[in-house]
């Protein structure tokens, strides 16, 4: 997955639509692939295979990661990518978070 290839992301996006067991494919994935919300969000990347990344997957991305990924993967990821900044700029953050252990 972290090879950032259409295949990889095209197969991503499929699991999404699935629905199936999304809660520990982000798991694991954010543990193997911290750098995930650098790729998600410069869009640069992603255009290879859209012209641009609608920001409604954006959010579904960002919420699969929030609530899936354990904290020590979000810190990784978040050193990678602009997620600090991203959290600070929505707001509506501390709502989507029901992991205790995460609050």
């Amino acid at each position: 997955m972290k090879d950032e290839s259409d295949t990889s992301i095209g197969f991503i996006d499929g699991f999404i639509a699935n629905g199936s067991n999304l809660d520990g494919f982000f798991r694991e994935l954010c543990h193997y692939w911290t750098g995930i919300w650098k790729y998600i969000s410069s869009g640069a990347s992603y255009s290879q295979i859209l012209p641009y990344l609608p920001d409604n997957k954006i959010c579904t991305y960002f919420n699969l990661i929030i609530k899936n990924a354990k904290n020590d993967d979000i810190k990784a990821i978040a050193e990678k990518s602009n997620l600090k900044e991203y959290i600070s700029e929505h707001t509506e953050f501390c709502s989507i978070i029901t992991d205790e252990e995460k609050n």
